[in-house]
């Protein structure tokens, strides 16, 4: 078999965060995105930051998941995706980091993702 269709094909995710939830922890969370990343066998082609300024946060993780054909969006945890988590999941899986949560895309989550 040739070389190069020996390596192992990684999954792909994005990392998503919102900074003013983050705020002096935004260098810990993007960390702690790429390590969870790594340990699961994800390669993170981005980490989106996004404010409170931004009007569309939604619209720019859709984006990036359908440019890259993410398989998962991993964000520090569930208040950073509060207002749209249901709608990523039509598309792609969601991990939070805390709690230590994996949604799948079109499984129907009759708990909110913020709940134990």
């Amino acid at each position: 078999m040739a070389r190069h269709l020996e390596r192992k094909i990684m999954k792909r995710a994005i990392g998503f965060l919102r900074h003013d939830i983050s705020g002096s922890d935004r260098d810990v969370h993007e960390r702690a995105i790429n390590d969870l990343a790594a340990a699961e066998g994800y390669q993170i082609d981005t980490i989106l930051a996004v404010g409170p300024d931004v009007t569309h946060p939604l619209s720019r993780i859709l984006v990036a998941v359908s440019r890259i054909h993410a398989d998962a969006v991993i964000t520090p945890g569930p208040d950073h995706v509060a207002d749209f988590a249901r709608a990523l999941l039509v598309v792609t899986d969601l991990i939070t980091i805390a709690p230590p949560r994996t949604a799948r895309r079109g499984v129907r989550h009759k708990t909110d993702l913020n709940s134990s």
